[in-house]
């Protein structure tokens, strides 16, 4: 029962938070790419913009990622 008590005050108490992470970087592309839903599939059934970096290729295989100078 105390269990259950401590678990509404925690929920009553919480406080909805808004925050945002916001990188000064460039956009380095605007592709139909995911590598991660549909990888191997170009294009994808949507659109991705591509920032960080300066080294992106569609499979990124190899180590492209690896080949970069800068990143994100």
């Amino acid at each position: 029962m105390l269990g259950i008590q401590c678990g509404r005050a925690i929920i009553t108490s919480a406080a909805p938070a808004q925050a945002a992470l916001r990188v000064g970087c460039s956009t380095l592309s605007v592709q139909p790419l995911d590598l991660l839903v549909e990888p191997g599939n170009i294009p994808s059934q949507h659109v991705h913009q591509i920032v960080g970096g300066n080294s992106f290729d569609a499979d990124m295989k190899g180590g492209i990622g690896e080949q970069a100078s800068c990143t994100a």
